[in-house]
């Protein structure tokens, strides 16, 4: 076999790829554009406002934030004309949060999801790609275009800094590229889990619906574990529980994109944010890993079906099963006035509910 055919990559899947996602990589980057940038242009209208204020009642004690103006020196004024600004590069706002989960899945979706009709598999089968090819021209491709818009928000927030002295007074060039390191790991972190969900499923909505379900599983089966057992009356603040429920959260992608927001507000105890980060990037490259594995070894005659291995039907369908009977046992629970009677029924009713609904899914795609 030549060097070409046992290369990880090849330009002309990438650039298909890359075309693909470019149309997702804008609208990120303009998304973007309200995080550092307009960070900057609400400071200097906060900055602005204030030293008009100043300036035409120098001894009127005008108050913002709680401070009196005509008592703040010009340091004062930028320091407190820059939280919003701060609040972008320290914390993780909504609209980072918000893309955060959306591009890395849409991307995954898009690359993932495109080769699974007939007319693509032809076309592929009929180029001299190997599986080894396609599958990393995809990773690539789309982890550029995921970080892409976080490295031109980089830029623009550099230029910026240089551009007005003053800024050098809020923030330093270290904290912005601190900001673009601990807001692009998440994404490496979620994009690749999305690609290992695009190998167990066939189609792109399936592939943008189920991995939502399987970032926050271990968080949401935690809680389901836990509200459960609050019925019961069986604690679970020590012991085997708590570690086991403490252990599904920190295994969950999506708790780990969320940690900078939630490390001050969750309690959990089992391990630095410094081994966090490891673990969870150790978890990455096994993830990814295992996604080459399974997509080398799955069969192209059943990219139109919903799960792309048949031996996970039954996997899926009891594992929906289950999670709807511990939903539906607690709210039996508390529709029948805290009765214990109603549990039971509650979690036959939502095993019944969840089978049914995951044989359905099933069913009609591979009838449709």
């Amino acid at each position: 076999m030549s060097l070409k055919n046992n290369s990880f990559f090849n330009f002309i899947l990438y650039k298909k790829e890359v075309k693909l996602l470019i149309s997702v990589t804008v609208l990120a980057t303009l998304f973007l554009m309200f995080t550092l940038p307009y960070g900057y242009y609400v400071y200097s209208e906060i900055k602005g406002t204030i030293t008009q204020k100043l300036l035409a009642n120098p001894n009127t004690s005008y108050i913002y934030d709680g401070l009196a103006v005509k008592d703040l020196t010009n340091n004062d004024i930028i320091n407190v004309c820059s939280k919003y600004l701060m609040g972008q590069l320290k914390r993780f706002s909504f609209t980072q949060i918000i893309i955060m989960f959306i591009l890395p899945i849409t991307a995954a979706a898009l690359v993932m999801g495109q080769d699974r009709n007939n007319k693509s598999i032809d076309l592929i089968a009929s180029m001299p790609f190997t599986r080894k090819q396609i599958f990393f021209s995809k990773v690539i491709a789309g982890l550029a275009m995921c970080i892409i818009p976080y490295l031109i928000i980089l830029i623009v927030a550099s230029m910026l800094r240089g551009m007005f002295s003053e800024l050098s007074i809020v923030f330093s060039y270290g904290l912005i590229f601190r900001w673009f390191i601990t807001s692009i790991l998440p994404i490496v972190l979620l994009f690749i889990a999305s690609i290992f969900v695009g190998t167990l499923v066939s189609p792109p909505l399936g592939i943008m619906s189920i991995t939502p379900i399987f970032l926050a599983f271990p968080i949401g089966l935690g809680s389901l574990i836990y509200l459960n057992l609050i019925i019961f009356n069986i604690p679970f603040e020590y012991g085997f529980v708590n570690f086991f429920a403490e252990s599904l959260i920190l295994m969950s992608p999506a708790y780990f994109a969320v940690y900078p927001v939630t490390r001050h507000t969750v309690s959990i105890t089992l391990m630095s944010p410094t081994m966090h980060t490891i673990i969870a990037i150790l978890f990455t490259i096994i993830l990814l890993t295992f996604s080459y594995y399974l997509y080398k070894k799955h069969k192209m005659e059943y990219s139109n079906e919903l799960l792309i291995y048949p031996q996970l039907e039954r996997i899926f369908i009891i594992g929906v099963s289950v999670c709807c009977a511990l939903i539906t046992g607690p709210l039996m629970y508390s529709l029948f006035f805290n009765s214990l009677l109603a549990v039971i029924p509650g979690y036959a009713l939502g095993a019944f509910i969840g089978g049914w609904l995951a044989r359905y899914l099933v069913k009609i795609k591979k009838t449709g």
